[in-house]
């Protein structure tokens, strides 16, 4: 074969095994949620609630930019010390990795001008592939307390100030949605209960489509009782105005 049709054919190999090459690579944020998916698995292994157990030492890491106060550590025992590092490495850090990259061009003498007012970062911050994988793991992984630290890290996510300030509200609505559906497909009622008392404090608890999943639920549940249809409706109500 000559030069001239070897160098063709190599070319349409290429063309051939790109679409693969391109498959097989995760997009950044689908990158991140695997592993958050991860560690979602390994705290429920050691039997941690990421929406109960250790909430205030997380909510400190998050408040000291993904650290743990020397002070604060002193006073954890070696569980917990252990524990903490791997939210830190594993789930902290990805997460403001995630958002550095996208926010890359900015701090230099010539950043471009959205840098200013954040106005493109949701052109350039993956939030799709990240939130499409994690409820791709929502709905392959079986009720129990895996699922449990999945659906915290969405609702983290959603309501993160940097997220809810960038992205459009329908946008974010319809993810959480499709979040509590695939959360909702395999839980039991008190496991709904349960999830309708976590989403209390997070502002898309009173969106529509996490209500309708929710109404749809009830709707066909032979299993939850009046009392627990009341605690649903209340948690998922609007704030009386003060």
């Amino acid at each position: 074969m000559s030069a001239g049709r070897r160098d063709v054919a190599r070319a349409c190999l290429l063309l051939l095994l790109s679409p693969t090459l391109i498959a097989s690579s995760p997009s950044p944020g689908a990158d991140v949620a695997m592993g958050h998916l991860a560690v979602a698995k390994q705290f429920a292994t050691h039997n941690v609630s990421l929406s109960t157990d250790y909430a205030n030492v997380m909510k400190i890491i998050w408040d000291h930019g993904c650290n743990l106060p020397r002070r604060v550590r002193s006073g954890l025992d070696s569980d917990a010390r252990r524990l903490a590092s791997l939210y830190i490495k594993r789930y902290c850090q990805p997460w403001v990795d995630f958002w550095n990259e996208a926010m890359k061009p900015c701090g230099s003498c010539n950043s471009p001008e959205w840098c200013d007012f954040d106005t493109m970062i949701r052109f350039r911050l993956d939030l799709i592939g990240y939130l499409g994988a994690m409820v791709s793991g929502l709905d392959a992984t079986p009720s129990g307390l895996e699922k449990k630290n999945i659906m915290d890290m969405v609702s983290r996510a959603l309501s993160a100030r940097t997220v809810a300030n960038n992205f459009p509200r329908p946008f974010l609505e319809e993810w959480a949605g499709k979040a509590t559906i695939a959360y909702l497909k395999t839980a039991s009622a008190e496991e709904v209960i349960t999830l309708a008392n976590c989403i209390h404090p997070y502002w898309f608890r009173t969106s529509p489509p996490v209500r309708q999943a929710f109404a749809d639920y009830m709707s066909s549940s032979q299993t939850i009782s009046p009392a627990g249809r009341d605690t649903i409706e209340s948690q998922l109500a609007e704030e009386p105005e003060p």
